[in-house]
């Protein structure tokens, strides 16, 4: 037996492009904070590292101390911890380091806690952190996954009863979209069931309404 091919009903669009603008908004952050991390370190970071530097949702504040603690981590990291037979203390020499300025870096991370662009107003906003990879010093959008995000927020018909009733109602909605576009002045949806047509219950059937076409009430 043949698998159908699941047929697209319906999709919530406005939530699918504040989807688009929150993860395209992330990796601009991202992006940002990884090309100043690495004006200040020779070692690259990762994203969880980077991720470990902000404070839980919704607050998204930098954590300076973090900061400070993984950069000298990293600066030590390759280097000789002896000198002419004397082992050096690795927890010493962190606090001897000579630290370069992280302002900028620090003021990358700040822009996380801004409000994030969305088609409309969301108090469940956040960074999808989960969605993301650096590869290379780059950072990577994972497309599958913010694709399989996407499919949540649309509906499919996927059985053969789904698919042979989405091909009744298409016809219907094409007409009613038609009519819309016909009569700009028509706003109410309510109208169009109350006054547009009559229904025979006994025939089943849709006939026009005087109401619009011989008194034009809309």
């Amino acid at each position: 037996m043949n698998k159908l091919e699941k047929v697209l009903i319906e999709e919530d669009k406005v939530a699918i492009a504040s989807l688009e603008m929150a993860v395209n908004h992330g990796k601009e952050l991202i992006d940002n904070s990884i090309v100043e991390w690495d004006k200040i370190s020779p070692i690259g970071l990762t994203l969880d590292e980077l991720h470990s530097f902000i404070s839980p949702e919704p607050m998204r504040l930098p954590l300076p101390e973090k900061v400070d603690s993984l950069l000298r981590e990293k600066l030590i990291t390759g280097k000789k911890l002896s000198f002419e037979g004397i082992k050096l203390n690795a927890e010493k020499l962190k606090e001897l380091l000579v630290m370069p300025d992280v302002t900028e870096f620090i003021t990358s991370l700040s822009k996380f806690k801004d409000p994030i662009p969305s088609k409309t107003f969301s108090i469940t906003e956040c960074i999808y952190w989960k969605y993301y990879r650096i590869v290379n010093g780059k950072v990577i959008i994972l497309t599958k996954d913010v694709e399989a995000h996407k499919d949540t927020m649309r509906e499919y018909a996927i059985t053969a009863d789904e698919i042979e009733r989405l091909k009744t109602t298409l016809p219907l909605c094409e007409a009613l979209t038609a009519f819309m576009k016909a009569n700009p002045t028509i706003h109410d949806i309510d109208f169009v069931s109350k006054n547009l047509m009559n229904y025979n219950e006994k025939e089943r059937s849709f006939n026009p309404g005087a109401g619009f076409v011989k008194y034009n009430w809309i």
